[in-house]
């Protein structure tokens, strides 16, 4: 989902394919990628940006906590809608609800994750809905 690379469509194929909507990120500390992560994690105590959020939080992220730092929340309501967690946390301790307040994600997004029934319904019922039209998704969500 880094650089907003987590469509909606991609997000749906994978859960129809039966991807673990919980599964954790991470990755290896000597890895290219994973050096490059914890350098601009450290970039983000001093300037903060939506690279260096996601580069600080991504350890332990779920895909619901990589939608809200990536601000592509049609996927973050097809992961509600597909059950999943909202309690998790990551390697620093947030969880998704904490990574949206942070990140000032939008209100109705905050709300969902709260868990406030009218908010969590809408979003996840709307984008639903989108989303089944385009046929990314079955009948079943």
């Amino acid at each position: 989902m880094l650089h907003r690379g987590g469509s909606a469509e991609i997000v749906s194929r994978l859960i129809e394919a039966e991807a673990d909507v919980n599964d954790r990120f991470t990755t290896p500390v000597c890895s290219v990628l994973g050096v490059m992560l914890r350098t601009l994690s450290l970039r983000h105590a001093w300037r903060t940006s939506a690279l260096s959020a996601y580069a600080y939080h991504h350890f332990g992220a779920t895909p619901l906590m990589s939608s809200i730092l990536t601000g592509t929340f049609e996927v973050t309501a097809i992961l509600l809608g597909t059950g999943a967690s909202t309690e998790l946390r990551n390697a620093r301790g947030r969880t998704a609800w904490d990574l949206a307040v942070e990140t000032a994600a939008p209100d109705y997004v905050v709300s969902a994750l709260e868990g406030k029934g009218d908010a969590y319904d809408s979003l996840v019922l709307a984008f639903a809905d989108i989303v089944r039209e385009i046929g990314f998704i079955s009948e079943e969500l």
